[in-house]
């Protein structure tokens, strides 16, 4: 009888043990999750940041490319308009340049 008791208290001791080692692993785990969960809000922001950063420096690449591309033309133009007229143009490049811009303009807005 005291030898099944012995039992008895040593299987209890070892089921209390081996529940305090899970309770204490799944807190662990919890509080790991946690902080991953943390850690990604986090990483989600910084990729939002990123991404409005890249698209801000692509609009900008394509407003510069675009400008590139009506100054090229307004040269061309530019060119042909003045081998057409002698003498300085009236308005001057800068009136030329935005009614180009204007026309370029409503161009698109038709497209």
């Amino acid at each position: 009888m005291t030898l099944a008791s012995q039992r008895l208290d040593s299987k209890v001791q070892a089921f209390r043990t081996r529940k305090e080692t899970i309770k204490a692993t799944y807190t662990a785990a919890e509080a790991q999750t946690r902080i991953n969960e943390a850690f990604s809000g986090i990483s989600e922001e910084m990729g939002d940041v990123g991404l409005a950063i890249q698209r801000a420096e692509d609009k900008t690449a394509q407003m510069q490319a675009r400008a590139g591309a009506i100054d090229e033309l307004l040269a061309s133009g530019r060119s042909r308009t003045m081998s057409a007229q002698p003498g300085p143009h009236p308005g001057g490049a800068g009136q030329a340049r935005c009614q180009h811009r204007d026309r370029v303009r409503a161009g698109a807005d038709e497209g």
